[in-house]
């Protein structure tokens, strides 16, 4: 996970895989949202393998944001508004078996609540029927 940052991050920008500056790990759990996300954007990176070629989806449970962004491999697969409540399932993507997926998922908020914002739960990279 990000810094909050007032501009739109590069979604498409290199980042070393052991950059610690400016992603910090996290593990989601469920209903329990970042308390210091409000007003700018944060970056949620996850590098998941494939076990084999096919088309898949990305699911998460609940998010609480004003807009995001969803990209696999540099490229933007699906934007999506106003948070999700009780599932999210993204628009379909292809990968290859074996090779690490580059998913980024870039979230807005504008005076998050109390309660926090972002992402509650995980994100699974799932394949398609």
């Amino acid at each position: 996970m990000s810094e909050i940052s007032a501009e739109k991050p590069d979604a498409t920008a290199e980042i070393a895989d052991n950059d610690m500056n400016s992603f910090t790990p996290i593990t989601f759990v469920k209903d329990v949202f970042q308390s210091d996300f409000r007003n700018g954007w944060r970056t949620y990176r996850t590098r998941p393998k494939a076990t084999k070629d096919g088309i898949y989806r990305l699911d998460f449970l609940r998010a609480r944001f004003r807009y995001g962004e969803i990209y696999v491999d540099g490229k933007l697969i699906d934007k999506i508004e106003n948070g999700v409540r009780g599932g999210y399932v993204s628009e379909s993507f292809t990968v290859k078996a074996g090779k690490e997926h580059d998913i980024r998922i870039l979230l807005y908020v504008e005076d998050g609540p109390a309660v926090g914002s972002g992402i509650s739960g995980r994100i699974e990279m799932k394949e398609t029927k």
